[in-house]
């Protein structure tokens, strides 16, 4: 193993947490070269759009059983129901990316 043996829990909570104060501090550092950018408004509405089809998707699952077979098909039909609507009014371009990629996939193939 990597880890020391006499290491318990809160010590690789500690471990976790140093590694998120790491991760933002990096964050911190990088943000500045980046140049401030929104999305469109179209693509805003779009995805308050998705994110209601998938709660309505998955808001007759609630009162099913808890368990392993439950949470996957909450977040199958979630995320299935989300991702329709991602594709289908082309949120952020994906469609046309996703599209890019496979003709590219292509032409490498001949």
């Amino acid at each position: 193993m990597l880890l020391p043996q006499n290491w318990d829990v809160t010590m690789l909570a500690l471990a976790q947490s140093g590694a998120l104060i790491c991760g933002f501090l990096t964050l911190l550092a990088l943000s500045p070269l980046a140049k401030p950018t929104w999305p469109a408004t179209r693509d805003m509405f779009s995805l308050a759009l998705a994110t209601g089809m998938m709660v309505a998707c998955v808001w007759p699952l609630r009162n099913m059983a808890p368990g392993v077979t439950t949470l996957l098909a909450q977040a199958l039909t979630g995320g299935l129901a989300y991702c329709v609507v991602l594709l289908a009014l082309n949120v952020g371009g994906l469609r046309n990316h996703i599209a890019n990629m496979r003709d590219e996939w292509f032409r490498s193939k001949l």
